[in-house]
């Protein structure tokens, strides 16, 4: 949004901090589950299992970010949107991963990250 009505309305700095906060906390699981010697399989539980935890516990974030999402400064989303690039990034390498460790039978490793 730009213009005049984008001087009216404006993101909240707190739910931006707080989405932040979740996006990082997603990306520091997607660290910790491919840090550890297990197979893809298991490291994808692990993943899944953390992020379902952070998912869960932040609704109430999650809704009124979206909610402010499309009146946010372009600069804090490049930084939130990078991060989430980065842990969809690393999602990718796992699933490929395990397509060739045979773990997963995936025909498309960034279908199934983006799903």
């Amino acid at each position: 949004m730009d213009g005049t009505w984008a001087s009216l309305v404006s993101a909240s700095d707190h739910d931006l901090q707080a989405y932040e906060e979740i996006v990082n906390r997603i990306g520091d699981a997607m660290d910790a589950a491919i840090a550890t010697e297990g197979n893809p399989a298991r490291q994808l539980h692990d993943f899944s299992r953390s992020f379902a935890q952070i998912s869960a516990g932040s609704i109430p974030v999650l809704r009124e970010f979206f909610s402010s999402e499309k009146v946010a400064p372009a600069s804090r989303l490049d930084e939130i949107n990078r991060r989430k690039r980065d842990v969809e990034s690393k999602l990718r390498g796992l699933l490929s991963r395990g397509m060739s460790s045979g773990d997963f039978d995936v025909p498309d490793a960034a279908v199934a990250a983006d799903a």
